[in-house]
């Protein structure tokens, strides 16, 4: 399920839920959301509802000039886009949106609708940025997930092992020790240092050896306090 404003990161997000259904061989469910009008309405409601289905056919178009191969369902929501995307998203495996939709402010890195889906989600939500100024693209082709053994990270690596897996990517997983355990952590010798990050590193790749492994699987563990800097990359 992707939802679409017209907006260009929402085109993007268009893009990569087609992408992302083409590997999985799925469906996509393209949503636009309309705050709604009146039955009797009057011009401005009309408005209101020509302008809706015009968003939404637009971006059905998109989808058929991307690609053939993918099944494109079109969806019109009525009400606030971050509820109703939430709602629609009940029996999806994906929800993918943009960073910021059509009214979002251009300073914002998450817009408003894109940090309340991801929050309170019924499913997997990916958030598609716009790759413009990015400057540097040597780590596309990477994939960095953030793992502490909570139920929560489990799934997200999972989620990370398939797409490596799908897409050819080098996979990352990123662990933060709190401040007071990189301060303990900073006094010992290097070779303990690497040991304890080989064992976290074992944990949370535990469980996961059987899914496949992509090319190539790497851990980076990481902690700063106070100007201390602890960054061991270790190669699986």
């Amino acid at each position: 399920m992707v939802g679409f404003d017209g907006s260009p990161n929402s085109v993007l997000a268009v893009n990569w839920a087609l992408t992302e259904a083409r590997l999985r061989d799925g469906v996509v469910m393209l949503c636009h959301v309309s705050p709604g009008w009146r039955a009797s309405g009057d011009a401005r409601d009309d408005e209101r509802k020509a302008r809706a289905h015009r968003v939404l056919a637009r971006g059905a178009r998109h989808a058929s000039r991307q690609t053939m191969t993918v099944q494109v369902i079109r969806e019109l929501l009525l009400g606030g886009p971050a509820q109703q995307l939430l709602f629609a998203a009940s029996g999806a495996t994906l929800l993918v949106v943009g960073t910021r939709g059509e009214d979002g402010f251009p300073g914002l890195r998450l817009g408003s609708v894109s940090a309340q889906v991801a929050r309170h989600a019924p499913c997997t939500v990916i958030v598609v940025p716009d790759p413009a100024g990015r400057g540097d693209n040597r780590r596309d082709r990477q994939i960095v997930v953030g793992v502490d053994g909570s139920t929560g990270s489990k799934a997200a690596l999972a989620f990370a092992f398939d797409e490596a897996t799908d897409r050819q990517a080098e996979l990352r997983a990123v662990y933060v020790f709190d401040v007071a355990t990189v301060q303990s952590m900073s006094s010992l010798p290097q070779a303990d240092l690497r040991r304890l990050h080989v064992n976290a590193a074992d944990t949370a790749w535990a469980g996961h050896r059987a899914r496949g492994e992509p090319p190539r699987c790497g851990g980076l563990l990481r902690g700063v306090a106070r100007g201390t800097r602890i960054n061991v990359d270790l190669d699986r």
